[in-house]
């Protein structure tokens, strides 16, 4: 008798002190634990996001263009008034932009960040990702046969295999169906806030002397990421000119890296020229005479 008493306090005990018996399932994180995942889990999300990097040194870091998801920017924006909702957006060259929701909630029993992305008339899309936290960063994995439709994923019969991972900095997805694999490495684009001033009448390669009629233009809005501006000056005919910034971070050698300003001419891949400054700087300008540009990060402009 004494001997099934004490039996009986010590798995009470055990109980009291939320020590699993053998053979119990394994513990999920609580309602509360979940609930600060989400919180952080949307603030990382929130940004703009790019895979400029990736596409821009694919060649030279001998990456197979076929496992590569084209050039694309991905915005993701709290809704205004409504808690663990972020709106998306997004972008590729020569395509109309994409957009749909994305509600966020804690799901205790799934022991996860149920992350349910609609379309923009509030229907489910048919694919939810499921978020756990992985030290300080989130690893996801995507279900439903709608998942097809919102990631770049491979052709084939059969839903496709998605996994993500996000961290302060880097937003990757992989997907993978039949064997193919595409793999989207984004970067977190930090925006800027430029000035820029085209001398009228003056060319590339043109000193500007006896020339003061400047074209100036304000509050022109880029990201680090590839991010472009265009300007269209005021001259007949007009002219249009492009800046874009890049902070280039070379995926191999030793090389530094450079916080880069490109000036292009109309649709010309080609820059006419460029300055550079320390990787991950606030503020960049360059002068070329007939051009002048100053950047400066959003939240330090003016």
């Amino acid at each position: 008798m004494m001997a099934r008493c004490r039996n009986l306090l010590l798995i009470l005990f055990s109980l009291l002190a939320g020590v699993s018996t053998p053979g119990a399932s394994e513990t999920r994180p609580s309602a509360p634990y979940l609930s600060r995942d989400e919180d952080e889990l949307v603030r990382l999300l929130t940004g703009t996001w790019s895979n400029d990097r990736q596409v821009f040194f694919a060649a030279e870091a001998g990456h197979d263009a076929a496992r590569l998801s084209p050039l694309q920017v991905l915005v993701l924006a709290p809704e205004e008034g409504v808690p663990g909702r972020l709106n998306s957006r997004r972008e590729t060259p020569g395509a109309a932009p994409e957009a749909w929701f994305n509600a966020f909630r804690a799901d205790e029993q799934a022991g996860a960040v149920v992350q349910e992305i609609l379309h923009t008339d509030g229907a489910a899309a048919g694919c939810e990702i499921w978020w756990t936290r992985a030290a300080g960063s989130f690893g996801g994995t995507g279900r439903g046969d709608g998942c097809s439709a919102v990631f770049s994923a491979p052709e084939g019969a059969g839903p496709p295999a998605i996994s993500l991972s996000v961290s302060a900095t880097e937003f990757q997805v992989r997907s993978a169906r039949a064997g193919a694999v595409i793999d989207l490495q984004m970067r977190r684009a930090r925006p800027f806030v430029c000035w820029a001033g085209v001398l009228k009448g003056a060319s590339h390669g043109d000193s500007g002397a006896g020339l003061a009629d400047w074209d100036f233009r304000r509050g022109v809005s880029l990201h680090d990421q590839g991010g472009e501006a265009v300007i269209e000056t005021t001259e007949t005919p007009p002219r249009r000119i492009r800046l874009k910034l890049r902070d280039v971070d070379w995926p191999f050698g030793d090389r530094r890296p450079s916080l880069t300003l490109y000036i292009h001419e109309a649709d010309d891949a080609r820059a006419v020229s460029y300055a550079w400054t320390e990787g991950g700087a606030d503020r960049i300008g360059i002068n070329l005479r007939w051009i002048q540009a100053s950047c400066t990060r959003a939240d330090l402009d003016g």
